[in-house]
Formats: structure tokens, C-alpha cells, sequence
């Protein structure tokens, strides 16, 4: 700790400033990190040639300067194809059960919420833009970013981003979408001309931010940072801001039975997606929807809009949520079998026993989904140094690896997990999605076979602890999905 950070976390006014900055962005994530908030604190007072923080105090009653604060104390790191699972959802799910509800208005609102330097929303502009430009040609599509720190929109605006912000994307998806700008890429005109970049503070301002309500609401990465209240009232005006059969995505360590009562909620084995429902308020939390289960009513079927009952088959494809077992190479052969899957238990066979204090599976998904790497490796790597033939923690090195972009070693680690156990149905499942986005689509169309394969003698509704609580059945409908856009490909 420098010097003049020991003495702004020494002075009287700190306290104050530190819970003037809760209050003004409900983020408690500076609640335990002083010596953060007095760097940052120092840096402003060197900007505004300050040398007391009573002083600095005193200037924060001018709103322009509480801004200016909070966008440097606001957290604005993002990539593009964040938790491609989510995006997989939304393409195969989501996105088609929209367009054929607002069939007759020819409209689509869309907000990122908490956007950043603005990767969520362009992605979500160059999804609409690609996959789904057919279904919405001649639609009023509206995309709107917001987020609170100006830097950052700022930059969303300008839509130019490193190579660091393509950390998980393939190259073919920044060579459609972007052009060299110097020693980065820039976004195409046409993607920045289709979404609108507002600043808008979740926990003080209006929601919606534009009076109107929205068909799909992200919201991702964001409540991490907020308290257990803030998140409740947060949900409450997200789930208002909805139209009937809206969705609200939220990041994969930010899901809460309770937060979100109100919504539906709907189990995918890759993510957990939110719904408001229909008709008249229901007592009591809303239900859990698993996909392929009948609803209210028919939504579209993943891929090329076959319909299915709503919310239709997963569709994750990106190989990300794990648990399956450890060591070396190579699937089956397409000739080759794959030892029948026992009838799962009801409610699932017990997970193995652990060494007491080691990270669980969950506790190492939340570390992957908050994008804390090195927490998340050394959890991994604590539990293989316990048990070497630990499969479920070599998956999860996986999906680590995969989130980060490594896809070579993401695939090592997934075909360690199957050596272990070929039984590891979901390692199968997230392996095929990994060959599928590298183009290595024979070996993919393997891959999702062997899993039907597996689970062919397994009852619909008996459960797969490896995949977070998911269904047999809804694990089969996400295979047969990717076989069938396989086939379409």
C-alpha cells in the first residue's frame, strides 16, 4: 500500500465517500476493496488538483462530478461471445420464439442492460444481422445499450476494440463483422448504426430507461456486484420492464430462485434462462420450465423454426457446463458404440464423495462465470491434485479453457474427461460443440450422436447431476438439434 493511499483510507471522509458510492450505484463490491476505492480516489483528486479528501467530499454535491465518479468506479471489462452457451440459447430458442410472437407487429425491442463498452449489444446486432436477417427483413428492430459509466459508452460509440475483446471468438466472426482500425478492428457501420448507446444507473434511474417494455432484456454480469436487496428490487423492475413471454438473461453466477421468483424460469443444460409469463399474475413463485415440456402455448424449435412446445429443446452448442471425468484422447469411431447409459436413478445418482473443503462443481462454475480465471484454475487444479481421476474437475478445466479462448487444450481437456469415464455424457455433448464451432463438423455429428447413444435407455425426467439438474430427455432434444442444424449446415 502506497503512502498516500494508507492516508485517504485513514482520513474521516473516506468512510462517507465509500458509502456515497453504494448509495449512488447500489455496487457493493467495493465494500471489502479499500485500497481499490482509495486508488481510484487518489487518481481523481490528482486530476482536480486536490490534495484533501474532506475537499474532494464537499465537490462531490456538483451531480457532474458524482458522475464522473462513478463511471471510474463502474467496472466495464467484457468480451464478445460472452458465455457463448447464453448466445447459443438465444439463437436457437429465444430469438425464433420472438419472432414468431410479434409475427404481427414486426417489432423487436431489445436492451442491454449494463452493456459496457458495448460487446453484448453488437453481438446481439450482428446475430440479428446474420442468423435472423431473413425472418426480420422489414421489422423495427431496436437495440439499446446503457450503462453508467460514460468512458465507457464513449467507447461502445466509437466501436473500436482490441484483440483482448475477441479472446473467445472464432476469427471468421471478426473478419464478417469488423475491419482493421489500426493496431485493433472496428465495427462495421451498418452493426453501430443499429444500436443505440444511452447512459442510464440501474439502481437510481427509471425502468425502463425509455418508458417502453421490452421483448429481451440483458442483463448479464451485472448484479454480481450488488446486494441482496438491490437485487430483489432490481428483478422486480426487470420483470416490469418485460413484455408478456419477454426474456431476461442474466449471467451464470446471477441466477436466484428467490431474486426471481416472479419469472419462469427455464433450465437449459448450459444456462438458465427467465420468462415473464402470460396471462394473470400467478401465486406464489413462478414455476421452472424445462424445455420440451408443454406451456401456454407453441414457441418455435431451435435452429430453423420447427416448431416445438414452448420453451423448445436446448440449445447450447458451444461446450460450456461440464462434470464429467479426466485423461486422454479420442471419442468413439462413427462405427463404434458406446456402452448403453443405466436408467438414471429419480433425482439422480449421488455425486461421488469429495475431500472435505474443496471446491464443488457450482462453486467452480461461478468462479468460470464472473471471468475469474485464476480462482477458477486453482480450484481445478486443487481438486485433480486430490484425485487425479477426478473427471468431473478435468470437464470443468474445459470450460474454463474454452471460455478463455484456448480451444486446443479446452479439447484435451474434454477428451481426458471422456478417457476417464465414456459415460460422461455432457463432456461428450460440450466436446461436439467445441469440433462444431472449429468446423470439424464430421467429428462433431460423432459427438452428438454418441450422447443420443448414451442416453438412449434413459428415461425424459430422470435427472443429470454432471449437467446442473437438467433431464435426460432435454439433453437428447439439445443433441438432436445440433445434429439437425448439422445436417443443415
Amino acid at each position: 500500500m502506497s503512502p498516500r493511499h494508507a492516508t485517504l483510507l485513514r482520513h474521516a471522509a473516506f468512510p462517507r465517500v465509500k458509502q456515497l458510492v453504494a448509495e449512488l450505484t447500489g455496487m457493493v463490491f467495493y465494500a471489502d476493496k479499500d485500497e481499490t476505492l482509495a486508488a481510484i480516489l487518489e487518481r481523481r483528486l490528482a486530476m482536480l488538483g486536490l490534495r484533501d479528501l474532506g475537499i474532494y467530499l464537499d465537490r462531490l454535491s456538483d451531480p457532474d462530478e458524482r458522475e464522473t465518479l462513478v463511471s471510474e468506479v463502474a467496472i466495464g471489462e467484457t468480451y464478445f461471445l460472452r458465455h457463448l452457451a447464453q448466445w447459443e440459447a438465444l439463437e436457437s430458442i429465444v430469438l425464433p420464439a420472438l419472432i414468431q410472437r410479434n409475427a404481427a407487429t414486426r417489432r423487436l425491442r431489445c436492451w442491454s442492460a449494463g452493456c459496457a463498452v458495448g460487446a453484448e449489444p453488437y453481438t446481439l446486432a450482428t446475430l440479428l444481422r446474420g442468423r435472423f436477417a431473413r425472418e426480420l427483413d422489414g421489422w423495427g428492430v431496436t437495440i439499446l445499450g446503457t450503462d453508467l459509466n460514460r468512458n465507457a459508452l464513449d467507447a461502445a460509440r466509437a466501436g473500436i476494440y482490441g484483440s483482448w475483446s475477441f479472446r473467445a471468438t472464432p476469427d471468421s466472426f471478426r473478419e464478417r463483422w469488423f475491419r482493421p482500425h489500426g493496431d485493433g478492428w472496428e465495427i462495421l457501420p451498418e452493426i453501430r448504426a443499429s444500436v443505440e448507446f444511452r447512459r442510464h444507473n440501474l439502481v437510481t434511474d427509471a425502468i425502463p430507461p425509455d418508458g417502453g417494455a421490452f421483448d429481451l432484456i440483458l442483463c448479464r454480469n451485472v448484479m454480481i456486484y450488488f446486494d441482496a436487496p438491490t437485487i430483489a428490487t432490481l428483478a422486480k423492475a426487470l420483470h416490469g420492464a418485460l413484455v408478456e413471454e419477454g426474456w431476461l438473461v442474466v449471467g451464470h453466477a446471477e441466477t436466484s430462485p428467490r431474486a426471481f421468483a416472479d419469472f419462469e424460469t427455464v433450465m437449459l443444460p448450459e444456462t438458465t434462462l427467465y420468462r415473464r409469463h402470460a396471462g394473470p399474475p400467478r401465486g406464489g413463485a413462478a414455476p421452472t420450465v424445462r424445455p420440451g415440456r408443454p406451456t401456454a402455448r407453441p414457441a418455435p424449435g431451435p435452429a430453423r423454426g420447427a416448431a416445438t412446445q414452448s420453451p423448445p429443446g436446448p440449445a447450447p452448442a458451444n461446450g460450456r457446463r461440464p462434470d464429467p471425468r479426466q485423461p486422454p484422447p479420442r471419442t468413439p469411431g462413427p462405427r463404434e458404440s458406446v456402452p448403453p447409459s443405466p436408467k438414471p436413478a429419480a433425482g439422480g445418482p449421488a455425486p461421488p464423495p469429495r475431500a472435505q473443503g474443496l471446491p464443488d462443481d457450482m462453486a467452480i462454475r461461478g468462479l468460470i462465470g464472473r471471468g475469474d480465471w485464476a480462482a477458477a484454475q486453482a480450484a481445478c487444479t486443487a481438486r485433480l491434485e486430490a484425485d487425479a481421476l477426478d473427471a468431473g474437475a478435468q470437464a470443468l478445466m474445459g470450460l474454463l479453457l474454452d471460455e478463455r479462448g484456448d480451444a486446443a487444450a479446452a479439447e484435451g481437456a474434454y477428451r481426458r474427461a471422456l478417457f476417464l469415464d465414456r459415460r460422461a455424457v455432457l463432456a461428450h455433448y460440450q466436446l461436439g460443440c467445441l469440433l462444431r464451432r472449429r468446423g470439424e463438423l464430421s467429428k462433431a455429428r460423432r459427438a452428438f450422436r454418441n450422447v443420443l447413444e448414451l442416453l438412449a435407455s434413459a428415461e425424459d425426467a430422470a435427472a443429470l447431476p454432471e449437467a446442473g439438474g437438467a433431464t435426460a430427455g432435454e439433453l437428447r432434444r439439445a443433441a438432436m438439434l445440433q445434429l439437425k442444424t448439422l445436417e443443415e449446415t
